[in-house]
């Protein structure tokens, strides 16, 4: 491969997250420089768990980091629906895009993810500086000038916002775009189990209550994920001594398993709270020798748990497109022509679900929408 004189040689990724150490690890052994710009002191992650979809674990699987991923998470061969008592009504295998022996999905504790990433990409030869944020961006020619927080500057052929929803380069570059709320709210626990019940060890449950929709499936360490969306957010702050008894009076129509994961949530750390929102960003994403991937570019609800997905997606194929020693406009070029439709299809999709889910009069199957979707995103990217 020739590589031309205007082709990336250094770039600068702002956020440290699932997005930007998954660049940093797809570009290694590339020759090009990496440096990670972390706004944290102490670089953690952020969050409770994720589920990871067969087309993220595909996407892993090229990073070289699957078998790692599902040895620390919980894997799931099957979908489970249930009724209040954790009945089970129907089961139904999910698609196993990495391997007919291998899960289909899996469940992993946030800490977990960060801890393989964040290794493997110092790992790689990834410069991390944490405690910094960016304050000011100059395109220079075939240079992008960035001044930080610390009071120093750096400079990379190309910068990468990596840095979530609320992202700082999107707002210095994109101004006035920004996240909308659904009107939704989710719920998050995870719940330590010594023993899960073998009919619920490898599945992921949707039960059907009275009043609302609980997800769970068992994940890293011991651990259960519980997961319930709303239609409404709370219309005030949640404090910390309220997670416990707000999350349990959402599960109290429930018994069976269900039943016995609200029991055993009894520590606030154990819950999370937060609004829904969305977001695509118009294409391009990229100007100024700048590009959005992960949650900057793209926010959706929990539909299709396919946020995270995404975020392995954009970077494996921004990678790839880099490799290529092209010059950075038609390398982005390329990268936007993979990935928009891409991300505008589930952005809508995850939409539609959630409204259906949250009592809609649509009228459509919103089971079968989410059988469609997953075949859809079977596809290669």
């Amino acid at each position: 491969m020739t590589v031309r004189p205007d082709a990336v040689r250094s770039i600068g990724i702002v956020g440290g997250g699932v997005a930007g150490c998954a660049l940093a690890v797809a570009l290694r052994g590339s020759g090009i420089d990496v440096t990670i710009i972390e706004a944290q002191d102490k670089w953690g992650p952020i969050g409770a768990g994720l589920t990871i979809t067969g087309p993220a674990l595909r996407a892993i699987r090229s990073l070289g980091l699957l078998e790692e991923l599902i040895a620390r998470g919980g894997p799931v061969y099957d979908y489970v629906l249930a009724d209040a008592k954790t009945e089970v009504i129907e089961t139904r295998p999910l698609l196993q895009l990495v391997g007919e022996e291998l899960p289909a999905l899996v469940e992993v504790h946030r800490p977990e993810l960060h801890e393989l990433l964040s290794r493997t990409a110092r790992g790689s030869g990834a410069v991390v500086r944490t405690g910094a944020t960016v304050q000011a961006i100059h395109a220079d020619g075939d240079r992008v000038l960035v001044s930080l927080s610390d009071g120093t500057g750096l400079g990379f052929d190309l910068l990468v916002g990596a840095d979530g929803a609320h992202s700082g380069i999107r707002r210095l570059l994109w101004p006035g775009v920004e996240t909308a709320p659904t009107g939704g709210s989710i719920w998050r626990a995870f719940v330590a189990v010594d023993d899960v019940p073998e009919r619920f060890a490898t599945t992921f449950i949707s039960a059907l209550g009275p009043a609302n929709r609980v997800v769970s499936a068992p994940t890293s360490g011991g651990r259960v994920y519980v997961a319930i969306v709303e239609p409404e957010a709370v219309s005030r702050r949640v404090s910390d001594d309220e997670l416990v008894p707000m999350i349990r009076e959402r599960l109290s129509d429930y018994t069976g398993w269900i039943g016995e994961l609200r029991d055993r949530i009894t520590d606030p750390s154990q819950v999370t709270y937060r609004p829904l929102e969305t977001l695509l960003v118009p294409a391009p994403w990229y100007r100024d020798r700048v590009v959005l991937i992960g949650d900057a570019a793209h926010v959706m609800p929990p539909a299709l748990a396919y946020g995270a997905g995404l975020a392995f997606e954009d970077a494996v194929v921004l990678a790839e497109e880099l490799r290529t020693g092209e010059p950075a406009a038609t390398a982005l070029a390329r990268f936007m022509d993979r990935r928009f439709e891409r991300a505008r299809f589930v952005v809508d999709m995850s939409n539609r679900l959630i409204t259906l889910r949250q009592g809609s009069p649509e009228g459509l199957d919103a089971t079968q929408i989410q059988i469609d979707a997953e075949a859809h995103l079977a596809q290669p990217i």
